[in-house]
C-alpha cells in the first residue's frame, strides 16, 4: 500500500530492520513490485525509507514505533 497510494509520498525503496515483540528482528527490502520480509536474530532496529515528499506520520504507523525512522526528502 505504501508504494501505490500517494497519500505516502512518492516512495522508492524501505530498507532495514524493525524489532519484534518477540526480540528478533524483521528485515525488509522492499521497492515496487518486490517486497521481501525475513525475520533475523539479530537486526539494528532502523529503517530507511527513500523517496519524494514522503508523509512521515502516515509511513510511521505502518511500523514498529521503536525503529528508527530515516526518510530521505
Amino acid at each position: 500500500k505504501i508504494f501505490s497510494d500517494t497519500a505516502f509520498g512518492n516512495v522508492h525503496r524501505i530498507k532495514g530492520f524493525v524489532e519484534a515483540q518477540t526480540g528478533r528482528f524483521i528485515q525488509i527490502n522492499a521497492v515496487p513490485g518486490r517486497i521481501v520480509i525475513e525475520e533475523r536474530d539479530r537486526g539494528q532496529n532502523a529503517l530507511i525509507v527513500i523517496g519524494e515528499n514522503l508523509n512521515r506520520e502516515l509511513i510511521d504507523k505502518c511500523f514498529v514505533k521503536k525503529a528508527k525512522y530515516h526518510g530521505v526528502l
